[in-house]
């Protein structure tokens, strides 16, 4: 089990009704987990400020998964803007090193800076700052075309009883033979699995103007 904490961040989530998580509420949050035997946090930096929030409270019992944005495309130097990504996240979740380390945009790795990105997050890897590397994607079909010119040590994707790509996919396959470990996320489609009042589902849908002509498709 691992704990999500885009909401320490950010007013994220399709049935979020109270906005972003307070720092105080955050340390309650950290001590029931530990409690609990969740071990795991998985956080980026596109996630506001859940970083910086994490870094106020005591992490040494957890392994902490974030994420690198896009990288710009006048980037250069990409490992260095990598490692200097790395190093802010670092310093804000006053930590040495992380467990793992995962492009949050990882269709870049199919453009001509695939394999300097990739080789970035070695050097990652090489220098001590995390334990592993890997992507987090909506598609596991990305993951399997990736797969055949470089190797992940950890991948993030979408699952739930709505959503079973990933098992229809043929994507266990190819986690096996890369020996690569598997985080499953939106397990309750941001909590919407999880509502049980009509009427809470009925006021979503019509906040969110679905089915109404010209939006959400």
């Amino acid at each position: 089990m691992a704990l999500g904490t885009v909401q320490f961040g950010l007013p994220y989530g399709i049935s979020n009704k109270n906005g972003q998580v307070s720092s105080s509420e955050v340390g309650k949050i950290l001590d029931s987990a530990q409690a609990k035997g969740v071990h795991t946090l998985d956080t980026a930096i596109a996630y506001g400020s859940s970083e910086k929030v994490l870094g106020e409270h005591n992490l040494g019992s957890f392994d902490i998964v974030t994420k690198l944005p896009s990288i710009p495309e006048d980037i250069l130097d990409i490992t260095g803007w990598v490692e200097e990504q790395m190093t802010s996240s670092l310093n804000r979740l006053k930590t040495s090193k992380v467990n793992a380390v995962l492009l949050h945009r990882p269709e870049q790795l199919h453009s001509e800076i695939g394999a300097k990105i990739y080789a970035a997050l070695n050097s990652l890897k090489s220098g001590g700052l995390t334990e592993r590397i890997g992507i987090s994607t909506y598609s596991p079909n990305e993951f399997i075309n990736l797969s055949r010119n470089f190797h992940f040590d950890l991948i993030q994707v979408p699952f739930n009883v709505l959503d079973t790509r990933l098992q229809d996919s043929g994507a266990f396959d190819a986690l096996t033979a890369q020996d690569t470990s598997l985080h499953v996320r939106s397990i309750f489609l941001q909590g919407l699995l999880l509502m049980e009042k009509k009427n809470d589902l009925v006021n979503l849908i019509s906040g969110h103007g679905f089915g109404q002509s010209g939006k959400n498709g």
